[in-house]
């Protein structure tokens, strides 16, 4: 593999580009880039370019659009979390954060596209680990005790 260099060209605060060795040679040889101090040029490694350009694009972006990436983006840590978990162990309950509780349907057909098929629908894998459920649970054990055994007086 190239161990290559990437660099950052920051104006005035923001990035406008990420650049390659080649690249930054070229334009060192501009004397309108040496000469401007608004222009900055920074290392980076390349682990972070793909970060660096999320980010970027995300600013970029008109307020409607950037909440449909990021909640695109949201979706796919969620399912690359959720993979992660399946291989460690396969029949584990599922655990993801509680704002993913809105997206569990696209969570479910993301995990479609990509192949991974629960044995359960993911709502039900959540719900076990859910402060509330058990409190459900206790409920339903207790609606269908009451059903069974009746205690009171009988209707006739």
């Amino acid at each position: 593999m190239e161990n290559e260099n990437y660099y950052l060209v920051i104006f005035k605060g923001e990035i406008i580009g990420i650049i390659n060795e080649k690249e930054l040679i070229e334009l060192e040889k501009e004397d309108r880039i040496r000469n401007n101090k608004n222009i900055h040029i920074a290392k980076i490694s390349k682990s972070n370019i793909n970060d660096i350009l999320k980010k970027n694009l995300i600013r970029a972006l008109d307020k409607k659009e950037r909440k449909e990436l990021e909640e695109k983006l949201f979706i796919m840590e969620i399912v690359q979390n959720i993979k992660e978990q399946l291989l460690i162990k396969r029949d584990m309950d599922i655990v993801i954060p509680e704002k993913a509780y809105q997206f569990i349907s696209k969570i479910e057909t993301e995990l479609k596209k990509q192949g991974i098929s629960l044995q359960h629908p993911l709502r039900e894998c959540i719900d076990d680990l859910s402060p509330y459920s058990l409190f459900e649970d206790k409920l339903k054990r207790e609606k269908e005790k009451s059903k069974t055994n009746y205690l009171g007086r009988e209707r006739e």
